[in-house]
């Protein structure tokens, strides 16, 4: 039988202490994938200790000890910062049950949109990650997972699409009186990584009211390249926080933001029942382009309501999607999020408004070489990257975390072919394999 009991700080320090004793007997080969995911929650744990330390720190110097706040502005913050925390995702406790899932109250409050006319505006709310990784069609936000070989001979598959210039670096100076915070918060680093693999740290939270909030330039999902003459694209996340801390007075910060050039608000007015009638792809941990981590549309479905309408785009980048009533931030969120957030938003209203990043152009059929489908191999290509022969034999050596790559297909005489390549893997490093492979 198990009791709750009130949880003290010491007994939070305890737990992982004893996760770190029992993670140290581990001294077997068998034992070693255990250990190497027992190792994976430990960094978890302690990334979140830390943070909340962090947060509480920040709302310290920011909120308490501005002078320039009364007790009555101090009060308000307070409690609006008290409500944020409490719309936090928290492990669910049926741990003992299975795989633990998070809880995220947060998809339908925390991203609200005070003025839903203007979607971009929402560049400050947080988003809350879950895990997924097939690619789907949204249907009423009914998500329906299915291999897609049909993709693999479009005209505009989006691996072929240069998505470089949807990011920029930036430079931001923040002028700060000795004592104040820089009011925000980070993640990731090469120990704690928050994005896939990636050691990128990432801006996850402006504080209200605080040293970026009022300057304005630092935004949420911004990747902290350097800090005045330290480099942080390969930093660890204590290193990375303790070089914000003693970046002095006057801070100048290089940041890597998602911009693309081409944006556009589309609505679609969705009757009852109706499909939206397109296909999405990526996100966190299963990015579709190579080094991004977005959402992708990869299929419009002919007669469906975003034919229709003419204006989505195969390759198009989904970064918000909006109803009447809330807004979802689809940046630097994980596959099954998305599906989730179109799904809330569909149901809350038929009237959807998505903002897309366009691709600078888009591919046309004589820029691209279609292999014929013999039974050897249909992928698409870019001229310039050159033929490869229509059969050859590959060799890969198995890593800790498989080959890298997923297969589709198999059903009748479909045949089975490559559709992701994971970044950094096996299959990608030998740069022998390719998507569309069959």
């Amino acid at each position: 039988m198990i009791v709750d009991m009130p949880v003290r700080k010491q007994d939070a320090y305890r737990a992982l202490e004893l996760l770190e004793e029992y993670y140290n007997r581990l001294d077997s080969p068998e034992d070693k994938p255990l250990k190497n995911a027992i190792d994976r929650v430990i960094k978890v744990f302690k990334s979140r200790l830390f943070q909340a330390l962090l947060d509480i720190q920040e709302f310290y110097e920011s909120i308490l000890l501005d002078e320039q706040r009364d007790r009555v502005a101090k009060m308000d913050a307070t409690l609006h910062l008290a409500e944020e925390w409490e719309k936090q995702p928290m492990l669910k406790k049926n741990i003992r049950n299975g795989t633990p899932t998070i809880e995220s109250p947060m998809i339908a409050t925390n991203n609200t949109i005070s003025r839903p006319t203007n979607i971009k505006e929402n560049s400050k709310r947080q988003t809350t990650p879950t895990s997924f990784t097939q690619m789907t069609d949204v249907h009423d936000g009914i998500q329906n997972n299915r291999p897609n070989t049909s993709g693999l001979n479009s005209p505009t598959d989006i691996t072929q699409l240069n998505y470089d210039d949807h990011w920029q670096e930036i430079e931001i100076d923040l002028d700060r009186p000795p004592g104040v915070g820089l009011g925000f918060s980070i993640a990731g680093g090469t120990d704690t990584p928050c994005i896939s693999d990636s050691p990128a740290v990432v801006v996850t939270r402006i504080t209200e009211g605080g040293l970026a909030d009022r300057d304005q330039r630092l935004k949420l999902h911004d990747i902290i390249l350097r800090v005045n003459t330290m480099d942080f694209t390969h930093i660890e996340h204590q290193a990375a926080v303790d070089g914000l801390k003693a970046a002095g007075n006057h801070v100048n910060l290089l940041i890597r933001r998602l911009a693309p050039p081409i944006m556009e608000e589309i609505q679609l007015n969705k009757p009852p029942n109706a499909h939206l009638g397109f296909s999405i792809a990526g996100g966190i941990s299963h990015e579709h382009v190579k080094g991004d981590y977005g959402i992708f549309i990869t299929n419009i479905i002919p007669g469906g309501i975003a034919d229709k309408n003419g204006r989505l785009k195969v390759g198009d980048r989904l970064m918000h999607v909006q109803s009447l009533k809330t807004g979802y931030d689809l940046q630097f969120v994980e596959h099954k999020h998305a599906v989730e957030s179109i799904r809330r938003a569909c149901d809350e209203s038929q009237t959807i408004t998505l903002l897309v990043g366009h691709p600078t152009d888009y591919p046309g059929v004589s820029d691209i070489t279609i292999q014929p489908t013999n039974g050897h191999r249909s992928p698409i290509q870019n001229e310039e990257q050159g033929d490869f022969p229509l059969e050859r034999r590959v060799l890969l050596r198995r890593g800790q975390t498989g080959f890298g790559f997923n297969i589709v297909g198999g059903d009748g005489e479909e045949g089975i072919y490559i559709s992701f390549i994971q970044a950094g893997g096996i299959a990608d490093k030998s740069g022998e394999l390719h998507k569309g492979d069959r």
